[in-house]
């Protein structure tokens, strides 16, 4: 059903590899980048906040045992009775593994201490305020202490010096960004399935619209989408099936124009048929007067020598009738009148003779024929 995003094929391919891939592809990889990143983003932050908040648990517990172990040692030190603080300081530290070192300096002399080898130098070279609780982060060897330092009231120049093993801390960090990153894991696979689903449902409608228009492009207009919603894509839906609807109602009134054509060109037919057939006639009847003429330009031309033949033998008739005796110059014009008569007499029949066609100008549909006395053709 159609309901989301769309994904149409590419119009130009490219070589690049994201404009290789299908959305659904495109979503799954965008949506799994934001899970990825968020997560690590998500690791850093939570890795310094949990680094800040445990220092600051063992800083506020360090700052607290070493105050109370300063208040507890300045009436002992006071009447010399440190033994019975040595044996409270070795119970402490046996009760918490954090306490490396507990020692106590009077006046540049140290006058309590669990080191057995000596205060290292690393230490004594460490430097803190005087007049309150303060620490320092410290590396002695391979090791990394909070080194915490109390002045002891009611006595000059005095302090207690505490150190606390930072590798438990950062092994609690460690711990627990572990533990937090497991949880992570889970997290990003969950959502990479997550992912797959959404980037499925997004595309389904898309896929259903694709197979849509690729009917409608193979001629075929039955291609329908369903419509739910009325996000984007369903208006898009939508707006497909009235395309559609008016596709098929455009190609409807085509088909009907058509036949109606194709009637009107097979009336059209029999018209030009029956106009060839009367153009037909109207050549013929043409050709026909134009016979007509010729045979009245051929008598036309054959009047005047009749006429002349006849009139000279009329008269040389009329002569010889009367008895007169013959004018010979009259006579022999006469006979020459006659014989040139004959020979023009002569000359048309030989013309008609000759006379096989006559010439027709089919652009005009106008029949010309050829004159008598010319040779020539017009």
């Amino acid at each position: 059903m159609l309901q989301g995003y769309a994904r149409f094929p590419s119009a130009k391919p490219s070589a690049g590899f994201m404009n290789n891939l299908l959305l659904r592809q495109k979503l799954f990889l965008a949506m799994a980048a934001i899970v990825v990143v968020f997560s690590i983003v998500l690791l850093i932050l939570i890795e310094f906040y949990v680094e800040n908040l445990i220092t600051a648990e063992t800083v506020k517990d360090g700052k607290a045992i070493s105050s109370g172990l300063a208040l507890h040692a300045a009436p002992l030190m006071q009447h010399d009775e440190l033994m019975s603080f040595d044996a409270s300081v070795q119970e402490m530290m046996k009760a918490n593994d954090g306490i490396e070192y507990v020692f106590i300096r009077r006046a540049g002399q140290t006058v309590f201490s669990t080191f057995r080898g000596g205060i290292p130098q690393e230490l004594l070279a460490l430097t803190h305020r005087a007049d309150a609780v303060d620490f320092r982060r410290v590396a002695i060897g391979r090791k990394t202490f909070l080194d915490f330092s109390v002045p002891i009231e009611g006595m000059p120049a005095a302090y207690l010096r505490l150190g606390v093993d930072d590798r438990l801390g950062r092994d609690a960090i460690h711990e627990m960004m572990f533990f937090i990153f497991i949880v992570t894991i889970l997290v990003i696979l969950l959502a990479f399935v997550v992912s797959i689903i959404v980037a499925k449902r997004l595309t389904a409608p898309i896929t259903e619209l694709t197979a849509s228009v690729s009917e409608i492009a193979s001629g075929s207009l039955k291609g329908k989408v369903s419509v739910v919603g009325n996000d984007e894509i369903s208006r898009l839906g939508r707006s497909f099936n009235k395309m559609v609807d008016a596709v098929k109602q455009r190609e409807d009134e085509m088909n009907t124009l058509n036949s109606e054509l194709e009637k009107v060109n097979v009336a059209l037919r029999a018209h030009i048929e029956k106009l060839n057939a009367a153009n037909e006639q109207i050549v013929k009847s043409k050709q026909d007067a134009a016979v007509v003429e010729t045979a009245r330009a051929f008598l036309h031309h054959l009047r005047q020598p009749l006429t002349y033949l006849t009139l000279a033998i009329d008269l040389l008739a009329d002569e010889i009738t009367k008895g007169v005796s013959l004018d010979y110059a009259a006579a022999k014009k006469k006979l020459e009148a006659i014989m040139n008569a004959g020979e023009r007499l002569a000359e048309l029949l030989s013309k008609f003779e000759a006379l096989h066609s006559y010439k027709i100008i089919a652009y005009d549909n106008i029949a010309k024929i050829i004159d008598i006395d010319d040779n020539s053709t017009t």
